[in-house]
């Protein structure tokens, strides 16, 4: 099964990037996987332990704004949610953390 990485920053225009790889996965074999890059900036005034809390709560946000995003996009294509995979990358450089993540995972 050929795998596909789709990006999103949610706004309106990766919308149409989505919709497309749904439509296109809804026809053929392939494992859709929704990536987004997010970057998370603490204040120095927190200690290490009020940052690593304050990131995993940003995380769950963040997935959760994705399921979201990606759950929307099904619904207006009217199609069940399947072969998909959702992941979110802490990254202070996006195009450098988009590329690592699709070469580490070989999506084609």
């Amino acid at each position: 099964m050929q795998k596909i990485l789709v990006t999103t920053d949610f706004s309106d225009k990766s919308k149409a990037g989505i919709l497309f790889a749904i439509q296109l996965a809804s026809q053929s074999q392939l494992e859709l996987t929704f990536f987004h890059t997010y970057r998370i900036i603490a204040t120095n005034a927190w200690n290490f332990t009020r940052i690593e809390e304050y990131e995993q709560e940003e995380e769950k946000i963040v997935l959760k704004n994705l399921s979201k995003f990606v759950e929307k996009m099904y619904k207006k294509l009217n199609l069940p949610k399947s072969n998909k995979n959702l992941v979110i990358k802490n990254a202070i450089d996006t195009q450098r953390s988009i590329m690592d993540y699709a070469a580490e995972n070989k999506f084609d």
